[in-house]
């Protein structure tokens, strides 16, 4: 098991991931470094201000008055 100091939602964590599959999948390597490194084109190529990036949260407000068949 290897621990990971990102979040789920991190691309760093996404990049790492794969990254370990490609460690133990030795035979699909050589086909994924090349999708890989077009999609890096494709992603340098548009111009992202990470500033600007909010996550979205969502905030749920509900009652027990909401539910009123549920059981305690």
């Amino acid at each position: 098991v290897k621990v990971l100091p990102y979040h789920i939602n991190e691309p760093e964590f996404a990049d790492a991931l794969v990254n370990c599959f490609l460690e133990i999948s030795p035979e699909i390597q050589s086909n994924a470094r090349s999708c890989s490194a077009q999609i890096s084109d494709e992603i340098l190529d548009k111009e992202v201000d990470t500033r600007e990036y909010k996550p979205k949260h969502s905030t749920f407000t509900y009652s027990p008055v909401d539910f009123p068949d549920a059981k305690p």
